[in-house]
């Protein structure tokens, strides 16, 4: 190869020195918001815990029926013997049952189960949030990984260009094989890290299959958008009043609470005393025969006060004002945790600006130094290793600031998880 060829082929290739790496070729055109609605309308688990709160909904309303009387037709035949006197008849009569008083049992019952059905609405909440978390989750990651693809290819391709000029030099004798090399051993670990990320993209796409419950596993996710850094400021007292009024496992533990308190004033309801309404009319019969007149009616009122049960009321007491006590205790306990959870993302948050900031800063260095190493290599001041080494940075600098602004997206959702927003 003549000298003119080589310098022609040489500038040639390397006209073109501007390396877009931000590009996002593997953009898709699903949207966030579209997987979450797919998300809330299609996954199983939130339509069991749905089935499961249309079930307690009807059991709440069925308990309503222990406040109302309760009317019935009784009777049959009867046949007694006493000494030599013998009956035979049967008995017909209307029959009505009110439970006026028993303590309050009944009340506290209907309570327990409208606290049940507003605790399972709450899970559902709090299900359909993390599933929202899970998804949003997901989507950052998938982003992370397609324009990391992205930046992979177009160094692959970058590599593949510095390769030819590489075997055009060293067939020209301006370098040894070596250099020819340098170039190999780049190409097959980009290629290796592609593999990698292929098989990370295909794992994801199938977390999102299941947080989605598509039965028919589909073809890697392209989502749509970038990883573009956002700017938020949060203020700490304010998440934390949004903590208590939001976070769905304070209100789960709030309604446990109520719950327990609910469950105790059932068992207390057990030292009062019931009054209890009974009458009947029609053809009446006792255990000695039936009578004949078919007029009878029997008007009773029943008087109950519970004296001793052998101490079972009395430790159902203490043993469910334990447990008022233990969901108290759990509340405390949660809203300790959750503050330091909270200062935990907002630390992190803090940290991932300041490393985004010196990232970016860095990013521009990598950029300004692939440039002039570039121009060196063009003038034979510089070899391979430093063009490979060069080409390394600006890359590792890229998907590092591709790092951080995902794990700030991850922050931010894992804030909104914690405000229930």
């Amino acid at each position: 190869m003549s000298v003119f060829k080589f310098y022609f082929s040489f500038f040639l290739i390397l006209g073109i020195n501007e390396i877009s790496f931000a590009d996002h070729p593997n953009e898709g055109k699903i949207a966030i918001s579209q997987l979450i609605e797919e998300a809330e309308q299609n996954n199983l688990e939130i339509k069991q815990t749905q089935e499961h709160l249309n079930s307690l909904k009807a059991k709440l309303n069925s308990q309503y029926g222990r406040l109302s009387p309760k009317i019935s037709i009784e009777g049959g035949p009867q046949s007694t013997k006493f000494d030599d006197e013998k009956s035979n008849g049967t008995s017909l009569y209307g029959k009505v049952e009110w439970n006026i008083y028993n303590g309050g049992f009944d009340k506290a019952l209907i309570d327990s189960s409208k606290t049940e059905t507003e605790l399972q609405q709450k899970r559902l909440h709090s299900l359909k949030n993390r599933v929202k978390k899970e998804v949003s989750k997901i989507y950052f990651e998938l982003q992370f990984i397609l324009e990391s693809i992205s930046l992979k290819q177009k160094a692959l391709e970058l590599n593949a260009q510095q390769l030819k000029i590489a075997k055009a030099k060293n067939s020209s004798g301006f370098t040894t094989n070596s250099d020819v090399l340098e170039f190999d051993l780049r190409e097959s670990t980009l290629q290796s890290d592609l593999v990698l990320l292929n098989q990370q993209l295909e794992q994801k796409s199938r977390d999102l299959d299941v947080m989605l419950s598509r039965k028919n596993q589909l073809a890697p996710e392209t989502v749509k958008g970038h990883l573009m850094r956002q700017n938020f400021n949060f203020n700490r007292e304010d998440l934390l009043v949004k903590i208590q009024e939001n976070n769905d496992h304070i209100l789960l533990s709030k309604i446990e609470l109520q719950q327990a308190k609910t469950e105790k004033r059932q068992a207390q309801s057990q030292f009062l005393p019931k009054l209890d309404l009974e009458t009947r009319y029609g053809k009446l019969a006792n255990d000695e025969k039936v009578f004949s007149n078919k007029d009878d009616y029997a008007v009773i009122l029943k008087f109950n006060l519970p004296l001793f049960s052998g101490f079972e009321d009395y430790n159902s007491v203490k043993s469910n004002s334990a447990k008022v006590a233990a969901s108290q205790l759990s509340i405390a306990q949660k809203n300790i945790a959750l503050t330091a959870e909270l200062d935990a993302t907002l630390a992190e948050i803090k940290a991932l600006n300041s490393r985004l900031d010196l990232e970016e800063k860095n990013l521009e260095r990598s950029e300004k130094y692939y440039k002039l190493t570039l121009d060196e290599y063009k003038r034979g001041v510089k070899n391979s290793p430093d063009m490979v080494g060069a080409s390394e940075r600006l890359l590792d600098a890229r998907i590092r600031n591709l790092e951080y602004r995902r794990d700030l997206m991850l922050a931010k959702a894992k804030i909104q998880e914690l405000t229930g927003e």
